[in-house]
């Protein structure tokens, strides 16, 4: 389900959205349906990356962290995938130097970690609110059905919970 980096995906349904807390109590959320380049741009530019791992793939040209120069700076980031925007970001991890981790899988499905005093309400709301979504109800919602994937209509009906992704996966795919 590889879904091409170019694409926009703004204004689209976010077909699968989960909530949980990792190791030291940290704030997990993925999202099934958006691209690593959209989700970038909710961040502040001025972040500075800590740590940053990515492969993509575009016919047989294949890039790596190792091919952008400044690994430190988000906004070159930014420039750096838009520029390569025909590329499928298959793999991507990075770390902002808040402690926030940004992974992708297959350039559609975003995890976003925060630390516990992180306040991620804003970022979520700006996301959820450009996707259409009631983004109170929809983080509502996340909170309470807390380790259960939720697949969710706009702007805030729950369609369905999954257990866990692979129930998902295998009735959607």
């Amino acid at each position: 389900m590889n879904k091409s980096i170019n694409k926009t995906f703004e204004n689209s349904a976010i077909e699968l959205m989960y909530y949980g807390e990792k190791e030291n109590l940290n704030q997990h959320f993925y999202f099934f349906g958006l691209s690593i380049a959209e989700i970038l741009h909710y961040f502040p530019k001025n972040s500075k990356i800590v740590n940053l791992n990515f492969v993509a793939q575009y016919k047989n040209d294949c890039i790596n962290q190792n091919d952008l120069k400044n690994k430190e700076s988000l906004n070159e980031l930014i420039t750096f995938i838009n520029k390569h925007n025909q590329f499928d970001f298959f793999e991507f991890d990075t770390t902002l130097s808040n402690n926030i981790q940004i992974s992708s899988h297959d350039d559609c499905e975003i995890s976003l970690t925060f630390p516990t005093k992180f306040k991620y309400n804003a970022l979520l709301n700006k996301l959820l609110t450009k996707h259409n979504y009631n983004s109170e109800k929809v983080i509502s919602e996340l909170m309470e059905n807390k380790n259960l994937y939720i697949k969710m209509k706009q702007p805030d009906i729950i369609e369905k919970v999954y257990r866990n992704f692979d129930e998902f996966w295998h009735e959607n795919d």
